[in-house]
């Protein structure tokens, strides 16, 4: 797959991909309304997925906004990983952790 063809070229689009992913790998996912339409009238969603236990000792956190292309590259960026996840825990090729208190 060429990078041109890992950028959608809509917002539609890229959350459709986001959703369709999530799904095929078996995560849990979620979607919650902003509150304000998009450029062409449509809803606007921040779509989150969760993976592992309900109450974990650490977490990680991914964003990508709604406005501007950056929305587009991270949200590519984020597919790519969603690839690697396990549904019931962290990526199987993860690196170790080491801790840093």
């Amino acid at each position: 797959m060429t990078g041109h063809q890992r950028l959608p070229p809509t917002y539609d689009e890229s959350r459709a991909q986001f959703r369709r992913r999530c799904e095929a790998r078996g995560l849990r996912w979620a979607a919650e309304p902003i509150g304000a339409p998009g450029p062409f009238g449509q809803s606007l969603t921040v779509d989150h997925v969760w993976t592992g236990p309900a109450e974990p000792r650490r977490a990680l956190v991914l964003l990508s906004g709604v406005h501007g292309v950056e929305g587009f590259v991270t949200s590519a960026a984020q597919r790519e990983l969603l690839d690697r996840l396990e549904p019931d825990g962290p990526p199987a090729t993860s690196p170790s952790s080491s801790s840093t208190s």
